[in-house]
């Protein structure tokens, strides 16, 4: 019974998963990822100075 509960967690899990990806589209992705970067960088260049 549990199993069976826990599997069905797990698949809706997974169909909110792909629904977002779906949603995110790939500009919202590469804008998110390039501002990832430019932080990351920031914070490497204060780290070194």
């Amino acid at each position: 019974m549990e199993n069976k509960l826990l599997i069905r967690v797990f698949d809706y899990l997974f169909f909110i998963l792909f629904f977002v990806l779906f949603l995110v589209d790939s500009f919202t992705f590469q804008h998110c990822l390039t501002g990832y970067i430019n932080h990351m960088y920031k914070m490497l260049v204060s780290l070194a100075q």
